[in-house]
């Protein structure tokens, strides 16, 4: 009930926003419902840094949401359902905090302080399994909402500034694609993963390969993304 009535509300928000296209349809027969989804080959390679980022933030989105329970029971003892979820809801709402706070979010400062955040919020998360401290996973689940809010910020804008204005919905499609992707396929393969080798090692190739997509998109940022940053509009 609760998420209906945010749902009714933020339907209404959006109606009352200003519209963002010059040409507007309001007929229902000139609204094409074929999808479209493509990234321009003019702006490919600019392209993998948001992508790059989105598709390691929303691995780390998946992860707290479906894997956090097995890692509190298994390596930390944590069996309460209280506890697995007040931290699954810190995870979140520190992100949701954080991208509502966030100005500022365009340009290669924001991917870098995006990467360096992932990097230590993985680094913790990994080290608090490895110690089962459960002081060093809250340190970890608040860096690592905050690194996620930050990443999907930085990245969507910087997919809204370099879309052309003819192609904007496809590579914003293509962008959600890799976003919602990123956020089931890895957890689903970390779950095979840990029925061949143990979950904390399963857990750290899980860690290292997000922390190379961070770093992918951090070195294609510098070279493709605008050195300012810019206010959203």
């Amino acid at each position: 009930m609760v998420y209906l009535f945010v749902l009714l509300l933020m339907i209404a928000l959006t109606r009352a926003m200003p519209e963002g296209v010059g040409q507007v349809v309001r007929r229902a027969n000139e609204v094409s419902l074929r999808p479209r989804i493509g990234v321009p080959r003019t702006i490919r390679a600019a392209f993998i840094a948001p992508a790059a980022m989105a598709f390691a933030t929303f691995a780390l989105g998946g992860f707290y949401a479906a894997l956090t329970p097995g890692l509190l029971s298994q390596s930390l003892q944590q069996r309460n359902p209280a506890t697995v979820g007040g931290l699954v809801a810190l995870f979140f709402g520190i992100g949701a905090v954080a991208a509502a706070m966030s100005d500022r979010v365009g340009g290669r400062a924001a991917i870098l302080a995006s990467t360096l955040l992932l990097l230590i919020g993985l680094t913790l998360l990994v080290a608090a399994e490895r110690t089962h401290s459960m002081q060093l996973l809250v340190i970890a689940t608040f860096i690592s909402g905050i690194a996620v809010a930050r990443g999907f910020r930085c990245s969507l804008q910087i997919v809204n500034q370099i879309a052309p204005e003819a192609h904007r919905a496809e590579l914003v499609s293509s962008y959600l694609l890799v976003c919602y992707t990123a956020n089931s396929l890895p957890v689903i393969g970390v779950g095979l993963l840990s029925l061949a080798v143990a979950p904390p090692t399963a857990h750290l190739w899980f860690a290292a390969l997000l922390a190379l997509l961070a770093l992918v998109a951090c070195a294609t940022g510098w070279k493709y993304v605008p050195a300012q940053s810019y206010r959203p509009a």
